[in-house]
């Protein structure tokens, strides 16, 4: 029989376990909340970093032509992500200057593009720019990469596509580029059959790569072609 106060230690010790068990369930359960509700945040000092090198298009995450419904409806929706007011009031205050920052950029831009005479100006002064050298279009041709993946996991597929034809455009030899291109490709009926030209371009650049295969035979076997898809599949292992 257990003696009656070691008894009680060992049900004391049991609860303090199992308080510390709660404890980290629930700071586990806080923290992914956290990285949750940060994510928007992380994503608007990115931006922050990335500014001087984006023009008035990439800032509102639209591709060149766009109409001004097309301007105006970018931008409402980045003003709903990014306003100052929809952060918290407790942030350091570096960072709510980043937000500030960004929040600025994105109504400058808007002031500009939305207006037709401002916008025609703009347009004008950036084709007298000069060509910016290899660092600066390796940066461009990211900015588009990535803003075109982003509205390519949006299922926005046919302004995805404008984006990241134009990435691979500045930069011919990124192997994701072409992948992500030919994904999008395959959600836009008119360039389809053009999706297979890209996954075997990105494949060329980057032949050791299975996620490029497995890309590829899943396009495969979405079409029907599924001895095509499982060479491809095979080669992924």
């Amino acid at each position: 029989k257990i003696p009656v106060k070691k008894e009680k230690a060992e049900k004391a010790a049991f609860e303090v376990m199992d308080e510390k068990q709660a404890e980290v369930k629930k700071e586990k359960a806080e923290k992914a909340t956290f990285e949750v509700k940060d994510k928007k945040l992380a994503d608007v000092i990115a931006m922050s970093e990335q500014l001087s090198t984006m023009d008035y298009y990439q800032i509102l995450n639209i591709p060149e032509g766009s109409s001004p419904y097309q301007i105006k409806l970018s931008y409402f929706r980045l003003a709903r992500e990014y306003h100052p007011g929809c952060f918290s009031k407790d942030l350091p205050s570096d960072i709510k200057d980043k937000i500030e920052d960004v929040f600025g950029h994105i109504t400058k831009a808007y002031d500009t593009l939305g207006d037709e005479k401002k916008k025609q100006e703009y347009d004008s002064t950036r084709e007298a720019s000069p060509v910016v050298g290899g660092k600066e279009l390796e940066k461009k041709a990211d900015i588009k990469y990535r803003q075109g993946r982003t509205l390519y996991n949006q299922e926005r597929y046919d302004e995805a596509l404008k984006l990241l034809e134009e990435a691979v455009r500045l930069k011919k030899n990124k192997g994701v580029y072409f992948l992500v291109l030919a994904m999008a490709r395959s959600k836009v009926p008119p360039f389809h059959k053009k999706a297979e030209e890209a996954f075997q371009k990105a494949i060329k650049l980057e032949p050791s790569n299975p996620e490029f295969y497995v890309g590829l035979g899943t396009y495969y076997k979405e079409e029907g072609f599924f001895d095509k898809a499982k060479k491809q599949f095979k080669k992924a292992l």
